[in-house]
């Protein structure tokens, strides 16, 4: 049996439990009306969760020759009969050997087999194989890069020495953001 000087207590605790509970709930099920919405706040579909992986396809003609980056003060003065050829941005290279077409049309970046670091693709159209091999032959015998240039145009990606495996040009162990680069690069006009 409980003391008759508790029952007073006991009786005001569930008298003010009973007043309260509801006046908290009060709000909670109620939708906002939209003079009460955070004027900043961006709608769902404009929020990436994870960026896009880039990748690109379509039909681009390039000029595929062996080269090294020029340090220089000076702005790029393109001078292909000299050897020099430049980025869009004024980046200055040096080529060696000779130079082959063939048309991209495709570039992808993508997780290796492990998932420990990342590759990008370059696929080529039909009959580029012997461009590319000789293209990934010269910039390895210069130990240097291999540059990506529209024709009569700047250089628009200057990558390492890549593997050749039939019509692609694949580069492997890359971080992300290398990987990612070189794709971006190539899909810019």
């Amino acid at each position: 049996m409980v003391p008759v000087r508790t029952r007073p207590v006991r009786l005001l605790v569930a008298l003010v439990a009973l007043l309260l509970v509801p006046a908290c709930d009060a709000g909670a099920d109620r939708d906002l009306r939209p003079e009460e919405e955070a004027t900043s706040a961006m709608p769902p579909e404009d929020i990436a969760a994870t960026p896009s992986v880039p990748s690109w396809s379509g039909s681009r003609a390039l000029v595929l020759v062996a080269g090294s980056r020029v340090l220089t003060p000076l702005a790029c003065t393109p001078a292909p009969e000299a050897g020099l050829i430049c980025t869009a941005d004024g980046d200055t290279y040096a080529t060696a050997g000779t130079s082959q077409r063939a048309t991209l049309v495709g570039a992808e970046a993508r997780l290796d087999e492990g998932h420990t670091s990342w590759q990008s693709a370059f696929r080529f159209a039909a009959g580029s194989e012997r461009a590319l091999v000789r293209a990934q032959e010269s910039a390895q015998r210069a130990g240097e890069l291999l540059l990506f240039q529209v024709p009569d145009g700047p250089v628009v990606a200057a990558i390492p020495v890549p593997r050749v495996n039939g019509r692609t040009l694949l580069l492997a162990r890359l971080d992300k953001a290398d990987a990612w680069g070189f794709v971006r690069a190539v899909a810019e006009e």
